[in-house]
This record gives structure tokens, sequence and C-alpha cells, in this order.
């Protein structure tokens, strides 16, 4: 397939035909289309994920701060998701209707803006780790003094061990979207060592067929990573679950309303 390269990248409008990569035409297509057939799906199941995290987060207000990073991780996910739409439509696009799109022009429209939100995402998640954890830390050093002085008060130390088993459920949900991120970070921590490593592997490069390819099924895995949290809170969150619940059927029931 013949790849649209940039000779100057500051003029998206000098725009060449080069008919050089590893993959032939019809493996390139091929992969494209598999790649785009199963980001689609998971971006849609994404974004209205996250629409559904931040409307739930909302609802359930910001007293506390961790709702507050919560929904600065959804507003953040749900402009990787449709940044990875974006990109995979505009490489799609070529393969199935013959467009020419300048790589920079797709640079600079979907996979940059796609890039910082990633960064964005991973910043808010390290500081929802340190937070959670700081305040383990903190409650921590609070039990031992609670517990001595309600060793005699048997319904205060029945409230503190339901209090201590709400932020233990909470740990262990921030500690599985912390897993979560890491492990879909890998294949794009990789694809930027490969980069830094072989200078020829970019998107002008001799490489660049497979440089599209592997970036593009990366981007699928950055959607997982951002449509799944919402299955995360809803398993592992009752006040998320009920909250979510709520929404929901107040939704049907417009629904309802306007079909009769």
């Amino acid at each position: 397939m013949a790849l649209l390269i940039s000779t100057n990248i500051s003029s998206p409008a000098a725009v060449v035909e080069k008919n050089s990569g590893v993959l032939t035409e019809g493996m390139y297509d091929l992969l494209i289309k598999i790649i785009v057939l199963i980001g689609l799906p998971i971006g849609a199941f994404g974004t209205a994920g996250n629409i559904v995290n931040i409307i739930v987060y909302i609802k359930m207000g910001f007293a506390e701060s961790t709702n507050i990073s919560l929904m600065a991780l959804a507003c953040s996910d749900l402009g990787v998701v449709v940044t990875a739409i974006g990109t995979e439509l505009v490489f799609f696009l070529p393969v199935v209707e013959g467009v020419s799109i300048a790589p920079e022009v797709s640079f600079t429209l979907v996979a940059f803006p796609h890039l910082i939100l990633t960064r964005v995402s991973a910043l808010i998640t390290a500081f929802i780790s340190l937070e959670r954890r700081s305040k383990m830390w903190r409650e921590s050093n609070r039990g031992d003094k609670k517990r001595l002085e309600q060793a005699t008060d048997a319904s205060q130390s029945a409230f503190s061990n339901k209090e201590t088993s709400k932020e233990t459920k909470a740990i262990k949900m921030v500690v599985v979207i912390a897993t979560v991120f890491i492990i879909s970070s890998i294949p794009s921590c990789i694809h930027i060592v490969v980069v830094m490593v072989f200078p020829d592997f970019d998107i002008t490069g001799p490489y660049a067929d497979i440089f599209i390819v592997s970036g593009n099924a990366f981007f699928v895995v950055d959607t997982i990573n951002c449509s799944a949290n919402v299955i995360i809170y809803y398993k592992m969150s009752s006040k998320f679950r009920q909250a979510a619940q709520g929404v929901l059927r107040f939704k049907c029931l417009q629904l309802r309303r306007q079909g009769t």
C-alpha cells in the first residue's frame, strides 16, 4: 500500500507517496481493518461508560476527595477513548475509501492529543494511588489509638470495623485500577523504547507501515484500559453501584415517558 509521507513536517500539503514498508498492501489493509473492528466497539463502550462515570460522580457529590480524583480520571479517560477512535478512523478511511490524509495532520488532530491525555490519565492514576496509600497510613496510625479508646464500647467498635471494611474495599479498588493501568501501559512503553533505539522506526521512516499498525494496536490497548474503569467501579464500589443503578433507572423512565 502506498503510504502518504510528508517531506516537510511544517507543510501538510507537502505530501508524496512512498511505497516503502515491510508489510504487503493486503496484509497492511487486513491488519488495520482488524484493529478498527476490535477498537471501535470497545471505544463505543468506553465512551458510554466514562459518560456514566461522570454523571454518577456528579450525583454522588465531591465531599470525598477520591470522588474528585475519579471524576477527573473519567474525563481524561473519555478524551483518551475519543481520540483513539479518531486515530483508528484516520488510518481506516484511506484503506476503505482511498482518502489521502497527511501523517502530520492526523498526528496533530488526534494522535498527539491522545498521547497527552494518556499522560494525564497516568498522572491522575498515580495521584489516586498515592492519596489512598497516604490515607491508609494515616488511618493505620489512628487505628491503634482508637482501638484502645473503644475497647470497652461495643457499638463504637462495630462502627470502627465497618469503616475499616469500607476503607479496605476502596484500597482494593484503587489497586485494581492501578494494576490494569500498569499492564495496559507496557505495550506503549515498549513502543516508545523501540522508537528511541531505532530512529528510523517512525511514521515517516522505512518501517512506517509497522509503526502505524503497532501504534494503532497499542491505542486499542489504551482504550481497553480507559473503558474498564466503569466495570471496576460497578463491581467493587457499592456506593457507585447504587448511584449508577439510580441513574440508569431514571434514564429508562425518561425513555418510557417519551415513548408513551
